[in-house]
C-alpha cells in the first residue's frame, strides 16, 4: 500500500511479525509489529531498499524540520490506525529534556551524542506505549562524520525506556540534582540501572543496489 506521510511511491504492508526476522525484533513499536516499508531506489538499476521497522525507515527520510517529522509520523500512524493512533503528547516531562547516548565504537572509541527531546507520542492514555522523537546537536552529528565516518540522522524514534535512560545519562554527565530533575521523578520502586543502560541499538538487514544484504545499524 502506499504510505500517507511518505515521500512519493514508499509502501508499506503487515507480515507475520513472529516469523522470520520479525521473531528477532523486540524493539518493534508494539501497534507496527510485521510493517515491512519499501523504498524506490532508481540508480544505477531501479529497485527497492526494505525496512523492517518504522523507525529505521522515519530515519532515513529527510525531514524539513520537527514539525514536518512529527506530521509524518501522526499522518502515517492515522493512517494505519485510525482514530486510535497516536498523537503528539507535549506535556510529558521529557519533552524540551537533554539527552545522551554513548557507546563504543568498532575501533575502541568512546563516542558520545547529546540531543534533546523534541516530541513524545501516545495513544490514548497509555502511557506504557509512548514513544519519543530526540534531535541530536549539529556538532555532534558533524563530529561523528568526520571522527567515525559516520552519517548518523539527526531525527530518530526512541521507545520509553530508551528516552529515560538517555537523559538520566545526560544528567548525570551533566552532574544535575535536584528534585527537578528526571532521576528524581522516577517512582523509587524503580530499578535505577534498568533506565541508566539503554539499548539504543536497532538493526536489520538492508538490500543494497546490487542485491545483497548487509546489516544497518541505527543508532
Amino acid at each position: 500500500k502506499s504510505m500517507m506521510g511518505f515521500p512519493r511511491n514508499w509502501q508499506y504492508a503487515f507480515c507475520d511479525p513472529n516469523q522470520g526476522i520479525f521473531a528477532k525484533a523486540p524493539r518493534q513499536i508494539l501497534s507496527l509489529a510485521g510493517l515491512v516499508m519499501r523504498r524506490p531506489v532508481p540508480f544505477p538499476t531501479p529497485r527497492f531498499q526494505y525496512f523492517h521497522s518504522f523507525q529505521a525507515a522515519f530515519a532515513v527520510v529527510q525531514h524539513k524540520d520537527i514539525q514536518g517529522a512529527t506530521n509524518l509520523v501522526e499522518s502515517f500512524l492515522a493512517h494505519v490506525h485510525g482514530s486510535d493512533a497516536m498523537i503528539s503528547y507535549p506535556e510529558h516531562f521529557l519533552v524540551g529534556r537533554r539527552f545522551c547516548f554513548e557507546f563504543t565504537n568498532i575501533n575502541g572509541m568512546n563516542v558520545a551524542m547529546f540531543g534533546v527531546i523534541s516530541t513524545c507520542f501516545r495513544e490514548g492514555s497509555e502511557a506504557d506505549t509512548d514513544i519519543f522523537m530526540i534531535q541530536y546537536d549539529s556538532d555532534c552529528i558533524e563530529i561523528a562524520l568526520k571522527s567515525l565516518g559516520t552519517n548518523i540522522p539527526r531525527l530518530q524514534l526512541i521507545s520509553s525506556e530508551q528516552a529515560w535512560g538517555g537523559c538520566i545519562s545526560f544528567e548525570r554527565k551533566a552532574r544535575i540534582h535536584g528534585r527537578h530533575s528526571v532521576a528524581r521523578s522516577i517512582d523509587q520502586a524503580t530499578a535505577v540501572e534498568y533506565w541508566v543502560t539503554p539499548d539504543m541499538r536497532m538493526e536489520e538487514m538492508v538490500e543494497q543496489e546490487d542485491g545483497v544484504k548487509v546489516p544497518m545499524l541505527t543508532i
